[in-house]
Formats: structure tokens, C-alpha cells, sequence
């Protein structure tokens, strides 16, 4: 009986113990985030997507092959339309835009 007296306090205090430690996590974690920390969280996801983005367009045909494909200018696209029929210029403009 009486180890079970023992135990039974020292599992108290260990218990007791820890939930001040829980709750002071928990204030901490539920308080709201300074400005601070704000601008920080947003550098860091800016610089985290502009990385992937950067990597993802270096790639070979990066640009070429996404959504932001830089097109020829309107003037340098009739250019092009119209060298399409001549032999050896049906692929200028993807040419052009590969390179």
C-alpha cells in the first residue's frame, strides 16, 4: 500500500509539473505573431518561391514549354506568318522563341 501511496504522489507531481509546462506551450503558441515575425514568415516565403520558380523556368525549355511562354511582339509575328510559306522558315518562330 504504501508504494502505491509513493507512486501515486510522485505521478502526481510529475503530471502537475508538466501541464504548466503544456499550458505555457500552449499560451505561447496561441498568442498572435508579432509584425516582426509576420515580415519574416513573408521574406521567407517569397524567397522560397522565387527559388522554385527561378529553378523550375532555368530549366532546359523552361519558359518555352510554361505557362509564361514570352510570345513574340505582334509586328515581329506578321514578320514571321509571312516567312512561314518561304522553304526552311515554316519553324521561325518557335526557333526564335527557343532561343
Amino acid at each position: 500500500m504504501n508504494k502505491i501511496a509513493i507512486f501515486a504522489l510522485f505521478l502526481s507531481f510529475f503530471s502537475f509539473s508538466s501541464c504548466d509546462v503544456l499550458q505555457g506551450i500552449a499560451n505561447e503558441a496561441l498568442s498572435e505573431p508579432s509584425l516582426s515575425e509576420i515580415g519574416q514568415g513573408l521574406k521567407e516565403a517569397l524567397k522560397n518561391g522565387i527559388s522554385k520558380g527561378a529553378d523550375a523556368l532555368s530549366q532546359r525549355d523552361g519558359y518555352f514549354k510554361s505557362a509564361y511562354k514570352i510570345l513574340l511582339p505582334a509586328d515581329v509575328r506578321k514578320v514571321t506568318d509571312k516567312l512561314k510559306n518561304v522553304p526552311g522558315f515554316s519553324n521561325l518562330e518557335n526557333e526564335l522563341l527557343e532561343k
